[in-house]
């Protein structure tokens, strides 16, 4: 009966992660949909919106380059999501093909485990051989259980992040909904419990005061209160009202007989009346959340029907300034061309004084420089005249000393001539007797040679050529 039980878990699990699968393809179709700006078309159609810069004011440049930025970035945005959507279409194919795959497995198993239990009923088998195939079925009776639990398990765990997926794409998908298509609407973050806030800050007014939404709004307050008043999950457990959930999914929300019974063989300690109660009461609870969330479409639709409206409201308001502004900017413009003439006629005449002045300083700058030649052709010419002047007096002051030393020079050789006489009548007077003796040379010195007369020599040779030279200069 277990065994009968986890079946029906398993085909459970499959329905819902097909039924999954179908409503990710939906949401994957309304993103499709989704007036978001994919095309190139779309893509120009907010910049065309963006002030062009001879509208926009000086002062709200960096604001455009804000808006052209954050457009820029929801660009990306918009592919990264859109390459998303193909990534997870792929993942989905894959899964199906898992799924199916997980299916024949299963009742390959099970027509596995049929076939031995055939076996095990006919009557030839008997003794120890059917002993020992009831043993090798019930081993791999309990290994194919273990592991359809191992598997139910992981599928369990999937599916709750699957449906945490799903939850938290279908409050992005509401949020784009709810989201304005003008780039200068700044839209916030917002719940979808917190009404009183608008998007557009200049429209919060209008939306105050619209009947409908304020009809709708507390309509919305009214379902929450109930939702509040009410016990969570119906008084009931919150894993037996999941399990009750699934149930009835399984028989596609119908609570038919099979349905009971089913929950009747689950929750055995309950009621009939009891089951029949929080049936009754889950149905009331979808119907309240259906109606919530058509109300939630219908206050976004007005939403932003309304927001359009003060938009274009406030286009028309805004003409008036706009021109006034317009008029501002031309008179601006008027101004800031004559004083840019003003400004380059003074530039030219300072230009024309300052090309005036450079003239007159290239002109004293050739007169000092005809000066400069002027002197340095004077001193040349001076210089040149005191080095013919020292020349002369050189040449005269080398005469004179010519002359002086010619005179010397027979001085000197007057002089030598006395000398010579005088020392040969010293000779002559002198007393003749024994010539000297020369005085015996030792032999250990002969191979030394005299040197005595060698500086007398030397000084003798000098004294020639300084004649000789003096002879030449005299020539």
């Amino acid at each position: 009966m277990k065994f009968c039980v986890r079946s029906f878990e398993f085909i459970f699990v499959k329905t819902r992660t097909r039924s999954a699968r179908h409503t990710f393809a939906g949401l994957c179709s309304l993103l499709r949909r989704r007036p978001c700006p994919t095309s190139q078309q779309e893509m120009k159609e907010p910049e065309a919106e963006l002030p062009s810069p001879r509208e926009a004011p000086s002062e709200a440049e960096a604001e455009v380059t804000a808006w052209r930025v954050q457009w820029a970035s929801l660009k990306e945005e918009a592919g990264e999501y859109e390459e998303g959507c193909c990534d997870e279409r792929f993942v989905c194919h894959d899964s199906e093909q898992a799924l199916e795959n997980w299916a024949n497995s299963l009742w390959a198993g099970l027509a596995d485990l049929r076939a031995s239990v055939r076996r095990l009923q006919t009557p030839q088998s008997s003794g120890p051989s059917q002993g020992q195939t009831a043993q090798d079925v019930q081993r791999s009776f309990q290994s194919f259980k273990a592991e359809q639990s191992q598997a139910f398990e992981r599928l369990l765990g999937e599916q709750q992040l699957l449906e945490d997926a799903l939850a938290s794409l279908e409050k992005r998908f509401d949020s784009w909904v709810g989201e304005s298509n003008s780039m200068r609407q700044r839209t916030g973050s917002h719940s979808k419990e917190n009404l009183n806030a608008s998007d557009d800050p200049r429209g919060g007014n209008a939306f105050l005061e619209d009947p409908e939404l304020l009809q709708l709004k507390t309509e919305l307050q009214e379902l929450e209160a109930v939702e509040v008043q009410e016990p969570s999950y119906g008084g009931w457990a919150e894993t037996d009202h999941q399990v009750f959930v699934r149930i009835l999914r399984v028989f596609r929300m119908q609570a038919t007989s099979q349905c009971y019974a089913r929950l009747a063989f689950q929750f055995p300690d309950l009621s009939e009346a009891a089951l029949a109660d929080h049936v009754k009461w889950y149905s009331d609870h979808q119907a309240r959340q259906a109606r919530r969330r058509l109300l939630l479409a219908r206050w976004r639709e007005r939403r932003s029907f309304l927001s359009s409206q003060s938009q274009a409201n406030e286009k028309r308001n805004q003409a008036p300034a706009r021109e006034m502004r317009e008029r501002s900017r031309d008179e601006q413009r008027r101004r800031v061309r004559a004083w840019r003439e003003a400004r380059e006629e003074e530039e030219s005449r300072l230009a024309a004084m300052q090309r005036q002045v450079e003239l007159e300083q290239a002109r004293e700058a050739r007169r000092r420089e005809k000066r400069h030649q002027k002197k340095l052709k004077e001193f040349a010419e001076a210089y040149r005249k005191q080095r013919d002047e020292e020349k002369r007096q050189a040449a005269q002051s080398l005469s004179s000393q010519a002359s002086q030393r010619a005179l010397s020079e027979e001085d000197r050789q007057r002089i030598v001539q006395r000398n010579l006489a005088m020392l040969t009548k010293k000779m002559q007077a002198m007393p003749r007797g024994d010539p000297p003796q020369s005085v015996q040379r030792n032999p250990a010195y002969d191979h030394v040679k005299s040197r005595l007369h060698d500086q007398t020599r030397s000084f003798a040779q000098k004294i020639a050529q300084k004649e000789d030279e003096e002879e030449e200069a005299q020539q």
